[in-house]
């Protein structure tokens, strides 16, 4: 699939769920910001199973991935 079959646009996306911590580091002279870490303490977990329509709210299609993420949080006790 390359579009959504309903209104053709071509982006989608999918909900998560985010916990934890970033961080930034400025440089204090230039006031520049590097944000290479700002993800580095964070957990996502999928909290959908399918990807929707970022135009018309469509689901497009179920991404079998989550299912292999919740049997891996199973294993791990949920951590």
């Amino acid at each position: 699939m390359n579009c959504c079959p309903k209104c053709g646009c071509k982006e989608a996306y999918m909900r998560e769920f985010h916990s934890g911590y970033g961080s930034l580091t400025m440089d204090l002279e230039t006031g520049d910001i590097d944000y290479s870490s700002m993800y580095f303490g964070l957990q996502s977990k999928r909290i959908r199973k399918y990807w929707i329509c970022c135009n018309c709210s469509k689901r497009l299609f179920k991404d079998d991935s989550v299912e292999i993420n919740k049997a891996l949080e199973e294993e791990d006790g949920g951590q």
